[in-house]
Order: C-alpha cells, then sequence, then structure tokens
C-alpha cells in the first residue's frame, strides 16, 4: 500500500485493517462477511475483536476457525481445502447479529402474497409492511416510529404514512395511537388479505425430512 511519502510502501497494523474491513462492508446491505480466525494464541482475540467491530456498526457475519491441525485459513488452503468445503464450513457456522437487532425472522403466510396483497397494495406499502414486521415481538407486536419506517425503506414521511393507510384498508395492519412522543404499536394481521375466499393456517414451509404434510386451508 502507498506510504504517505512517494515511493514508500507501509503495512496497515491491526487496529487500520480492522477499520478498513468495517468500512468495506458497513454499507452494503446484504454483507454477512465471514471471520477466519487463526489457531494461535492471539487468532481468537482478533477474531472476536473484528466481529465486536462488526456488529458495532450493524454488520452481521460469522466466525470460522481452521481445524486444529491447520495454523491459519492459508495452511488449511495448502492441506487441500477447496472452495466447495470452504462454502460448506461457512454455511454451516452460526451467523451472529447486531445486539439491537430483533432475533429471528419475521414470517408471513405466503397467503398474504399468493391472495394478491402486493398488486393490491402496491410495492410501496408492501415494503412499509416489511419494515415494521422487522420490528415485532413475541406477540406480533411493533412499535417502530414513522421517521425510522422511512429511513429503512427510503419513502418519505407523507409516503409512509399513505402505504400505512393503504395496509389498514386491506384489513392486514392495524395500531393503536402513542401517547404524546411514543410510536404507534402495529400489530399485523396474518390472515389473507380482505376479500380473500379461504382462511390460512400461519405454519412453517413444509420440511420434505419430516414426512408431514402442511396444513390445508381451512374453509371460512
Amino acid at each position: 500500500m502507498p506510504g504517505p511519502n512517494f515511493g514508500e510502501h507501509y503495512t496497515p497494523g491491526a487496529g487500520a485493517c480492522e477499520e478498513m474491513v468495517v468500512e468495506l462492508f458497513a454499507h452494503r446491505t446484504n454483507a454477512c462477511p465471514c471471520v477466519v480466525g487463526d489457531n494461535d494464541d492471539s487468532g481468537p482475540r482478533g477474531a472476536e475483536r473484528l466481529r465486536d467491530a462488526l456488529l458495532a456498526a450493524d454488520v452481521p457475519c460469522r466466525v470460522l476457525f481452521p481445524p486444529p491441525e491447520f495454523k491459519d485459513l492459508r495452511a488449511w488452503l495448502v492441506g487441500g481445502l477447496t472452495t466447495a468445503e470452504l462454502q460448506r464450513a461457512i454455511e454451516a457456522t452460526r451467523v451472529r447479529y447486531p445486539p439491537k437487532w430483533p432475533a429471528g425472522f419475521s414470517m408471513t403466510p405466503h397467503a398474504l402474497t399468493r391472495r394478491g396483497l402486493i398488486r393490491q397494495v402496491g410495492h410501496t406499502a408492501f415494503a412499509v409492511l416489511m419494515a415494521i414486521a422487522s420490528f415485532q415481538d413475541s406477540r406480533r407486536r411493533a412499535r417502530p416510529t414513522r421517521e425510522q419506517l422511512a429511513d429503512l425503506t427510503g419513502l418519505s414521511l407523507p409516503t409512509v404514512a399513505r402505504a400505512l393507510h393503504k395496509l389498514r384498508e386491506a384489513g392486514v395492519l392495524r395500531w393503536r395511537s402513542g401517547c404524546t412522543n411514543r410510536a404507534n404499536e402495529y400489530t399485523l394481521d396474518l390472515g389473507p388479505c380482505r376479500g380473500a375466499k379461504e382462511r390460512y393456517a400461519a405454519v412453517p414451509a413444509w420440511n420434505p425430512a419430516s414426512g408431514k404434510m402442511p396444513l390445508q386451508p381451512r374453509k371460512k
């Protein structure tokens, strides 16, 4: 890397490398880097430090270590590691999420999509719905501010307000007004959108390995 004076080169230290890695991934929406630590005395501490720096920058990540017989990733590669094997090792490693992020995933029944919700409310309102879903607690309640929804979706506050009313008219969202300086409390209705002829149970996707078929839609 070029140094401060023309013609000079220097190798950045651990702190500078850490800052560059965080800066690289901080603005990538779909980033989920994998930190590969070394199997030596300082390896775990360095990997944990970089992991914590990524999480502090709101970047989910993984931490992977080579098998004990290999000192680091380079030795692992020299030992015969293939790209496919490395990919499988990364995918098998648990993703660490930033502490302030809600745990798990926001699930919505396929009925919301298959019964035409996106067509009914439009892509903009659907994006707002998904943003609200990311704030849900265990009782499916969410309390994001309109400013947070505008920031997450890149929409203006008036556009967010119109989307909220569209979602309420479609019957998939209801809310209770918050007190002064407090956000509204939103609740998602996980049934089908209004006008649907069938009601669907909110069930996980079918896992063929289980041998059990998913629940069928219930007639009204």
